[in-house]
């Protein structure tokens, strides 16, 4: 099974909901770190870190209503987190004006 390293970023302007990696049926990846920063001077961010598991809608939580203070970066992974085809990494927050946000994935195919 071929193995690549990948990248996945976003940023997130608003509390809306947004997909970080959306794995495909075939796949398996392996989250190796996540690093969320506040780029925001000012206003502390409130986010949830989650994930969908294959066609399930209830979420299941890594982080829920972590508070990341203005200009402050945080490791929101402690160790790998192996995700299944059909698996969601999703993020979402109660207030969020500049939240920066990027995996390192192992994805196997």
């Amino acid at each position: 099974m071929p193995s690549v390293f990948e990248m996945h970023s976003t940023v997130m302007t608003s509390s809306s909901e947004v997909t970080l990696l959306n794995l495909g049926l075939a796949n398996t990846a392996v989250v190796r770190s996540l690093a969320l920063t506040n780029a925001d001077t000012a206003s502390t961010a409130a986010v949830d870190l989650f994930l969908t598991i294959g066609t399930a809608t209830d979420p299941i939580y890594v982080h829920r209503y972590t508070q990341i203070t203005a200009s402050e970066t945080i490791e929101a992974m402690q160790g790998p987190l192996v995700l299944n085809g059909g698996d969601q990494l999703k993020l979402s927050g109660g207030t969020v004006d500049d939240l920066h946000v990027i995996a390192s994935v192992l994805k196997v195919t």
